[in-house]
């Protein structure tokens, strides 16, 4: 029988999805004796407003042709007060190996990387104790380096759906993000299309679990629109591709 790793990056995910909807519909709570006396209780596990998150995922296009490893590094801080509040986030992500204009085809592959770094604010609000919404806005940056090389920068406008499936340990979140970006750095031929031609998707889904009062392990699935032509120094077309994987994670929550 192969253990968990040895199987693919997919299988990996659902088994991960599979543990932890088990753990948390099992209701299993760890529990504390206070002062020998023979009555244990529920340990109190308190809802954590700072984070620091490292994902690994292999990304690939929709026809599964391409693929390429990315490492992302997350800070979070949040201000809440009774599950309403400011929401911060910022946000590192490499591809290794590849950008844009490769996986497309356009130019040959090369010495080349891709980065994609974000700044975030947003206000969540909370009903039921169990659902929240989190609209926001996001500065953020997509950065080639390759033969061409160019970067774009803009605006991501968006929401956050929280749903607590078990108090204070296990989290869905599913958020949504339209990247309008309006300036585009590059090396090469003056642009025939300017950067706010493009109106890009941006959606990721998690599934996290607190198994020690103050780690976590997540999964998920991040899907990104990109313009086919970034790492060519020139907009020509408004061509764009979707680039999406499996995300497995690990955070320190306090």
């Amino acid at each position: 029988m192969k253990n968990i790793f040895q199987l693919s990056l997919h299988k990996k995910f659902l088994t991960i999805v599979s543990t932890i909807l088990l753990l948390s519909l099992s209701n299993i709570a760890p529990s504390y004796s206070q002062d020998n006396f023979p009555i244990s209780f529920p340990a109190e596990i308190k809802e954590k407003n700072m984070g620091v998150s490292l994902f690994y995922s292999d990304n690939f296009t929709l026809d599964n042709k391409i693929s390429a490893p990315e490492l992302r590094a997350e800070i979070k801080a949040n201000f809440l007060e009774n599950g309403n509040g400011v929401i911060s986030e910022i946000s590192f992500q490499n591809m290794f190996g590849t950008n844009p204009a490769i996986i497309s085809g356009l130019v040959p592959k090369g010495d080349a990387y891709s980065q994609d770094v974000s700044g975030l604010i947003g206000y969540r609000f909370s009903f039921f104790n169990t659902i929240s919404i989190a609209p926001f806005v996001k500065g953020r940056g997509f950065v080639t380096r390759g033969r061409g090389g160019d970067n774009i920068y803009g605006t991501e406008l968006g929401s956050e759906l929280e749903w607590k499936i078990y108090p204070e340990s296990t989290f869905v979140n599913i958020k949504y993000g339209l990247f309008l970006p309006f300036l585009h750095k590059y090396t090469g031929e003056a642009d025939k299309i300017g950067a706010y031609s493009f109106l890009l998707n941006n959606l990721e889904l998690k599934l996290r679990y607190r198994f020690l009062p103050d780690f976590e392990v997540m999964t998920g699935y991040h899907l990104r629109e990109i313009p086919k032509q970034l790492g060519t120094s020139n907009f020509s077309t408004k061509d764009t591709f979707f680039w999406g994987g499996v995300l497995l994670g690990i955070a320190y929550v306090f």
